[in-house]
């Protein structure tokens, strides 16, 4: 069994390594559709009938022959949605709030403005009632126009921030190439609970009003898809709408809120979005767990052994439940993964030899039976297939497959490899067809109790044995 477990861990670590620690993930209810347009849609957003989404709010329609996700309730477009996120201690990765990221319109000081009057709009959603709230980290305030303009983002009446398209130090000026409008600007904004805004643009105190002359642009967008867009501006302002970051949780006193704020307990967690008249739940996957923590035991354990980027282990490493163990590899492992002898299938080895058929068998002895087989590649093979190892002779076994390995001589069977997935191990070695040294003293076959070479000839036997063992550990 010691031999199984080693090869288990083996191949589990090829297979995975291999295949780049592919996981399945499932993010979405039963029987809904999963994405619209190559967008992944997890609970508690949903597309479909009743159950596939939490409530209104969190419904998703795919428009545009299945190619376009919207928002239903407030009428935007999706371009991606971010489960919470908590990574490890130690991790490169920051913490992480659920996001939904949305097309948010650009607002103009006047309709004439719009430079295509399909696109045009004055008004961005609000979110008051939803579980929505505009992000004051991810996004940033930014705003094209003449030099003697200022614009405003407001919420209800408080303004939030501002900047003027000619000030230096009284602002975040922005310092690039305003693409040929006479100056742009940006700053951050301070509210964290921002639900609804507007733009307000003004010359010299006083508000532009629709058709005053002055064209003014101003957004919300998400601060990393912005910085590469800055030096086109006049392309971006004509798209008509940039994407925009909204956090999102779910209702505390929601059914689901309800049943996880219980059950979440060992591979989840929860924290609160505060600000808010009836602050929203938001849950996580603790570390060593990942998918969707707002379905039922939706976070699965992460098994960290798949991917080297995701434990430090040198030699073997042993998921356990939200974390992994690394053990230190035994001799044979280390040889293997060195690529010193080469582990073969025992699917592999039973097609070799017709699955160990009598009529394959080269003889037979008190260590085992040996066959003759034919590999996939036409190489002709022997099959040594051994007698049970009790535990105790596991590391002789072992030892024996590491001196064989690096033996190299014209007089002696090369050893080509083993195969451990079996209760007994495999050694599989290069066939030779002219016979074995057995032939010269044993002629009728392999020996029985009647039938023994002279003690003179044991000896030479043992005594050749054990050079070719001297051999193998002077190399």
């Amino acid at each position: 069994m010691g031999l199984e477990l080693v090869l288990l861990k083996v191949l589990l670590l090829w297979h995975f390594h291999l295949a780049g620690g592919l996981r399945p993930q499932a993010f979405t209810k039963v029987k809904c559709q999963d994405s619209c347009g190559g967008i992944t849609v997890p609970f508690p957003f949903g597309i479909g009938g009743e159950g596939c989404f939490l409530n209104e709010w969190y419904e998703i329609i795919c428009e545009g022959n299945g190619t376009i996700p919207r928002l239903k309730r407030i009428n935007a477009e999706v371009i991606k949605i971010s489960l919470p996120y908590t990574p490890d201690s130690g991790s490169m990765f920051a913490d992480r709030s659920g996001t939904i990221e949305v097309n948010l319109p650009i607002v103009y000081s006047n309709w004439t403005c719009a430079l295509d009057s399909n696109r045009a709009s004055m008004v961005a959603p609000n979110l008051h009632g939803s579980p929505f709230v505009y992000s004051a980290r991810e996004n940033v305030f930014f705003a094209v126009g003449s030099s003697n303009l200022l614009a405003v983002i407001k919420n209800t009446g408080p303004v939030l921030a501002g900047c003027s398209f000619g000030c230096i130090r009284q602002c975040f000026s922005y310092s690039g190439n305003c693409s040929g409008y006479g100056g742009c600007c940006e700053t951050g904004i301070s509210s964290l609970v921002l639900q609804e805004f507007g733009v307000d643009f003004l010359k010299e105190g006083k508000l532009i009003s629709n058709g005053g002359g002055e064209c003014g642009y101003g957004f919300l967008a998400n601060e990393s898809w912005l910085r590469p867009k800055l030096p086109d501006l006049q392309a971006l302002i004509k798209d008509g709408h940039v994407p925009g970051v909204l956090h999102w949780g779910i209702p505390h006193n929601s059914s689901v809120g309800v049943q996880l704020s219980k059950s979440c307990t060992k591979k989840c967690m929860k924290r609160t979005l505060s600000g808010l008249p009836y602050p929203p739940y938001e849950f996580y996957c603790r570390p060593g767990y990942f998918s969707n923590p707002y379905i039922m035991d939706g976070c699965r354990d992460i098994d960290e052994c798949e991917d080297l980027h995701l434990n430090d282990c040198t030699d073997i490493c042993e998921n356990a439940p939200g974390t992994y163990h690394c053990k230190e590899a035994g001799r044979m492992v280390k040889f293997v993964m060195r690529g010193k002898s080469k582990l073969f299938g025992s699917k592999e080895l039973e097609k070799a030899t017709n699955n160990f058929s009598e009529d394959r068998i080269l003889g037979r002895g008190g260590q085992g039976t040996v066959y003759k087989g034919m590999l996939t590649d036409g190489r002709i093979i022997a099959v040594k297939k051994s007698a049970a190892i009790d535990g105790g002779k596991v590391e002789q076994f072992i030892n024996e497959v590491l001196i064989l390995s690096q033996i190299k001589h014209r007089n002696v069977v090369k050893l080509l490899g083993c195969c451990l997935e079996t209760e007994a191990p495999l050694l599989v070695y290069e066939f030779i067809p002219n016979g074995t040294c057995q032939h010269p003293f044993w002629p009728t076959g392999f020996p029985h109790e009647d039938s023994r070479p002279k003690p003179g000839t044991l000896f030479i036997a043992r005594q050749s044995e054990a050079n070719m063992r001297a051999r193998g550990h002077e190399q």
